[in-house]
């Protein structure tokens, strides 16, 4: 599979994080901000690191998520390869990079930054 190296749309980051958050993932899996963090350790590791030793943390578990075809897999798959090399193209010829890091609303309306799930995936990876 030739996965494209470009940045995952805002809906493509979406996307990619409902079905991490869906019934057909491991409880454990990572959220979009821990995935993004946990690759972004994965690329600044200081020897190279093939999917099949990372994909298990993306999951928290051996077993992995419950597709429910083998296209939606390779969607899935090419999606977190597109994060991957989007993060290492980035951190290789010196783009400029920003964690992908949530925001929640408090109840006064003020709206904050959320740093940890993308700090817990980095140490993670």
């Amino acid at each position: 599979m030739n996965i494209p190296n470009e940045r995952l749309s805002e809906a493509e980051i979406h996307f990619l994080d409902e079905f991490l958050m869906s019934d057909s993932t491991p409880e454990d899996v990572l959220a979009i901000d821990e995935l993004h963090g946990y690759l972004t350790a994965i690329v600044c590791c200081p020897v190279p690191v093939v999917p099949s030793d990372w994909l298990t943390g993306v999951w928290q578990t051996e077993e992995g998520p419950q597709f429910e075809s083998g296209e939606q897999a390779q969607e899935i798959m090419a999606l977190i390869m597109r994060m991957h090399n989007d993060i290492a193209d980035a951190l290789r010829i010196g783009e400029e990079f920003g964690p992908l890091m949530l925001e929640n609303t408090l109840e006064s309306g003020e709206t904050v930054v959320v740093a940890q799930g993308w700090c817990w995936g980095f140490m993670e990876g």
